[in-house]
């Protein structure tokens, strides 16, 4: 709402936190430490410290108990975690830091961040790297299945018109 007299402060923890993301009236928070919080139509928060004290920038919903998440430090312990109702059912490494993550369509994922740009297309479950090179990739929109963009830390900006197939630095 632009209207911020409604809008109100909530503290949830003393960490770090990073990405925000919601599927209707679902929202999940990443941050620090394997922290995330999980809230529904209550006003409660729930939260989950996951077995591992990685980083986690950013989430992307599947549905209303799955979210796909990224992290890491830097040019090492690059991390997607698939996490169900507050458990890793699956984890997959990667050397740089993974920044963010966006669902192109459907089961078609790209995940990004130091050097790095991935694709997945069976619900991120296997990843691919896509020939962009040259950034530390910051984020990543898609406005719809085929249009979308990924920029970059140096400013770099690549644009894609058939859903991430081939892409061109503008």
């Amino acid at each position: 709402s632009a209207d911020q007299s409604k809008w109100t402060e909530d503290s949830l923890c003393n960490k770090q936190l990073m990405g925000l993301t919601r599927l209707d009236d679902k929202i999940w928070i990443t941050g620090i430490d394997g922290y995330y919080y999980e809230r529904g139509p209550s006003p409660d928060w729930k939260f989950f410290r996951l077995g591992y004290w990685d980083i986690l920038r950013d989430a992307v919903p599947v549905n209303e108990t799955n979210i796909i998440a990224v992290g890491g430090v830097a040019f090492e312990n690059g991390v997607i975690y698939h996490i169900h109702n507050g458990e890793i059912t699956d984890i997959y490494n990667f050397e740089p830091e993974l920044r963010w993550i966006e669902q192109v369509s459907g089961d078609h994922y790209l995940a990004g961040g130091f050097g790095l740009v991935l694709s997945s297309k069976d619900g991120g479950h296997t990843w691919e790297e896509v020939d962009i090179r040259g950034d530390f990739f910051t984020d990543a929109y898609f406005t719809d299945p085929s249009l979308g963009y990924i920029v970059g830390y140096a400013g770099t900006v690549w644009k894609t018109t058939n859903g991430g197939e081939s892409w061109q630095k503008l």
